[in-house]
């Protein structure tokens, strides 16, 4: 196998797919307090499970909508992107603007 390909491969088990292709923009860890931004600029946002590869969910936001999480009930979180909420458990969470 050649160097570049085994390069690829470890960073893409270290990153996953939203590595170099996307920006993590917000985060939310088990436990801690949820906090809701406005973004900044229109583009596609998706939500990672810290342990997926793949996103739990992507929506098209304007700018100014709102983005991040709330708590829920039962210990449980909300994701917001706009108008969309997103019951989870709670567990660690990103939102990534592609």
């Amino acid at each position: 196998m050649k160097h570049s390909s085994l390069l690829a491969i470890i960073l893409a088990g270290l990153f996953g797919c939203a590595g170099p292709a996307s920006t993590r923009l917000l985060s939310y860890e088990r436990g801690g307090e949820p906090e809701i931004i406005e973004v900044i600029e229109d583009g596609d946002y998706s939500l990672y499970s810290m342990t997926a590869r793949l996103p739990v969910v992507t929506y098209p936001l304007r700018r100014g909508q709102k983005l991040g999480f709330e708590r829920g009930e039962r210990g449980r979180i909300i994701a917001v992107a706009g108008d969309h909420r997103v019951t989870l458990e709670d567990k660690e969470y990103a939102w990534h603007r592609r």
